[in-house]
């Protein structure tokens, strides 16, 4: 006799949706880390674009002086408008990182289930093989007795 788990087909849906709910946090972790770039590099360039003003101040150009501070500006709006960006798709994250947890508390259900009607088909079959066996040893203690 073969085991059979009788939620064979839950457990492969519950690791089906949890691979493809880890593929979703993969994607949410490289929106993050494109993102993340794209922070650095602006503050790069901001930090860059004040070092260059600084620069043009002291040598008394101020007409390229003046032009600094609208790019500037543009730099931290930018700036700004990715990291809120970013606190949405930290939010998102969280979102799926707690739909993976419930998956894998699912599948671990599905599992000790599993381990569960294991040790008692374990256990039938020793029985049986038990009940075989002390059937054996009647029939041959009965045959012994007859000789």
């Amino acid at each position: 006799m073969v085991f059979k788990f009788r939620f064979q087909q839950l457990l492969d849906i519950s690791l089906f949706e949890e691979d493809e709910i880890k593929n979703r946090l993969t994607a949410k972790n490289a929106q993050i880390a494109e993102i993340t770039a794209k922070i650095n590099k602006y503050e790069e360039d901001y930090e860059r674009n004040i070092a260059e003003r600084a620069e043009e101040m002291s040598k008394g150009h101020f007409e390229k002086f003046q032009m600094y501070e609208p790019y500037l500006n543009v730099i931290l709006k930018s700036k700004l408008f990715f990291e809120n960006e970013l606190e949405v798709q930290e939010r998102q994250k969280q979102k799926i990182m707690t739909e993976l947890l419930e998956k894998q508390k699912t599948r671990k259900t599905y599992e000790i289930l599993r381990e569960r009607d294991f040790e008692n088909f374990r256990k039938e079959m020793f029985k049986r093989e038990q009940k075989v066996l002390d059937e054996f040893g009647k029939k041959s203690i009965l045959t012994l007795d007859d000789e």
